[in-house]
């Protein structure tokens, strides 16, 4: 790696570390200024609302990234520009599209820890959050529970229940079967159902059977559908911990798996798991996008405009990833379609615009 490449590394860290510091903490006061009523309702000291926003932390960091990035990037270019180093590098053969590279390598890194977060950090500052939330603002215990899929839980007194698969956004459960004990805690029954949905303040059970174990296996009814009242599928189903934002990338794979094992639609949680990809990917994006448009060698230009033009820059690409996730909700075009194409679209932008900017110089 050139010297330069290295030297670029370093006063591009330095800035992140700062600048990134520098918008947390901004995000952490807003939002505590903005939960003061909180405070009110809730019966609870700053001390405690100051805690409650801190550990959203990691999130903030998470969120912020991009952004963070994309400043950065912005003020590294305009500094080097300024102090005439990156005039010397063009000067001595230098090529601005080889600064690609240690944004590359940079952007490489940050893509891990991003996923890392979503997958393992994220879920569990949301868990802690409402933990949190729950024992300290409404001071009632908090409940949690372990998995959306292969779930074992136990029915009152009477047995054990098992659940293929629990679907969070839809709040219905699939393969579901019922294990009913007997005084010498032995299986005598097992009921099995294909789906449980709810239905106002019930819920529609389909395709039911019934089966006696004892003293043989037997059939001894079949149902093709019945609305009943269940506190057992309500409450499960108005658990915090079983909302999407819960659940690490792993789960919501197991997830999709299961619903495309039954044929059913799994667009949603596609939808999450390419989001949390096309966040990481915006970070290397974000970066290329920002970096031709800084650079202008004329001494007639102004360090403000190249700044406006390269934030409204990325602003467009925010937007539109945006809008092509909303059209992946709505079912119009696939989840990885409209994961991919924003990316790829303002990828061949970005590079346009170096070698242009290349060539100008």
């Amino acid at each position: 790696m050139k010297k330069f490449h290295v030297y670029f590394i370093k006063q591009f860290l330095k800035l992140a570390f700062f600048i990134l510091f520098f918008v947390v903490i901004l995000n952490i006061v807003a939002n505590t200024s903005m939960h003061t009523k909180l405070m009110a309702k809730h019966n609870i000291s700053f001390i405690s609302l100051l805690i409650f926003e801190s550990i959203e932390l990691p999130s903030a960091i998470y969120e912020s990234m991009p952004m963070a990035l994309a400043i950065t990037t912005m003020a590294t270019i305009i500094m080097m520009i300024r102090s005439n180093e990156l005039l010397a590098y063009v000067s001595l053969g230098g090529r601005l599209r080889d600064l690609l590279f240690p944004m590359l390598g940079i952007g490489v890194v940050v893509f891990g820890i991003l996923m890392f977060m979503a997958d393992r950090i994220n879920p569990w500052v949301e868990n802690t959050r409402k933990k949190y939330e729950t024992e300290q603002f409404d001071r009632q215990p908090y409940v949690t529970k372990g998995k959306l899929t292969d779930v074992w839980m136990k029915d009152g007194e009477e047995g054990f229940v098992h659940m293929e698969l629990v679907d969070p956004i839809n709040r219905e459960f699939f393969d579901v079967t019922f294990y009913r004990m007997d005084d010498s805690f032995e299986i005598d029954r097992v009921t099995s159902i294909k789906d449980a949905r709810p239905r106002g303040d019930k819920w529609e059970l389909t395709d039911i059977k019934v089966y006696d174990i004892k003293p043989r296996p037997e059939l001894i009814h079949v149902f093709d559908n019945n609305t009943v009242e269940s506190r057992l599928f309500s409450d499960l189903a108005d658990l915090p911990v079983n909302k999407p934002k819960f659940l690490s990338l792993g789960e919501l794979s197991k997830i999709i798996k299961v619903l495309k094992k039954q044929k059913l639609n799994a667009a949603a949680y596609e939808l999450m798991v390419f989001k949390s990809y096309g966040h990481a990917v915006s970070a290397v994006i974000i970066m290329f996008l920002v970096f031709p448009v800084c650079v202008n060698f004329s001494r007639h230009s102004s360090y403000i405009l190249s700044a406006v033009n390269a934030l409204a820059l990325a602003v467009a690409y925010w937007l539109s990833v945006s809008s092509f996730q909303s059209l992946g909700k709505t079912g119009v075009m696939s989840p990885l379609t409209v994961s991919i194409i924003p990316n790829v679209l303002f990828l061949a932008v970005a590079i346009f615009l170096v070698y242009r900017r290349e060539t100008a110089s």
